[in-house]
């Protein structure tokens, strides 16, 4: 029975050990953006990476869950364009994937009616240490 009891910590341990998930950290943001009436906002920000990370994901939400969110954005990572209004038609809130560089700049683009807000946030996970 004990032998049983030892095998069974063993590998309880192992395995929590082993699968033990990454620490998330926020790399940048939350942010709000705010539309405001009037001609488009164009807003850039620019963020460092520090070293460690890894599996890095950027999250917007459009509005604060009620009908102010923002009909016609784009929002860009180092040239690139990585969400739109578009993508967001069903959903409020999203989350994907980036590739980050040590050092990056984020673009966010509105236009039409004012009043509405974006948030977005980067995220990224410790890269655990090998011992």
């Amino acid at each position: 029975m004990e032998k049983k009891l030892l095998i069974g910590l063993f590998a309880f341990f192992f395995l929590a050990v082993g699968t033990a998930s990454a620490q998330t950290v926020s790399i940048f943001g939350v942010k709000q953006y705010n539309k405001t009436q009037g001609k488009p906002v164009n807003s850039t920000d620019y963020f460092k990476v520090p070293d460690g990370l890894e599996n890095f994901v950027l999250s917007v939400q459009n509005g604060s869950g009620t009908k102010d969110d923002v009909k016609n954005f784009t929002i860009s990572l180092n040239g690139q364009e990585v969400v739109n209004s578009r993508d967001m038609r069903k959903t409020n809130k999203i989350s994907i994937p980036v590739n980050l560089l040590s050092e990056n700049c984020l673009s966010v683009n509105m236009k039409g009616q004012g009043g509405d807000s974006l948030f977005v946030g980067i995220q990224g996970q410790v890269i655990p240490k090998k011992y």
